[in-house]
């Protein structure tokens, strides 16, 4: 088992409690997307690394489609940078 070093574990802490706030602000007129509105919510955060070098955060949520093109654009736009790598966003039901 790998032990992440405490920034990487803080940021994904920061980005889950970040991401759950903008979650819990939408209602269900604010985006068209195919939403469980009651059970919307943040599974995990993942931070990730390839071979090549590259870094990054998937923040999953459930109860929402795959294709909640909305809920990407809104959240994306939310977070906002400084998390230190990219951010992934992958909805599931």
């Amino acid at each position: 088992m790998t032990i992440l070093p405490m920034e990487i574990r803080e940021t994904m802490r920061s980005l889950e409690e970040r991401t759950d706030h903008l979650l819990s602000v939408l209602r269900p007129g604010d985006i068209s997307d195919a939403i469980n509105w009651a059970d919307l919510n943040v599974v995990q955060v993942v931070y990730c690394a390839s071979d090549d070098g590259r870094e990054w955060y998937t923040v999953e949520i459930e109860e929402a489609a795959p294709e909640a093109i909305k809920l990407y654009e809104y959240l994306y736009k939310h977070l906002g940078g400084g998390w230190g790598a990219d951010i992934e966003i992958r909805t599931e039901w």
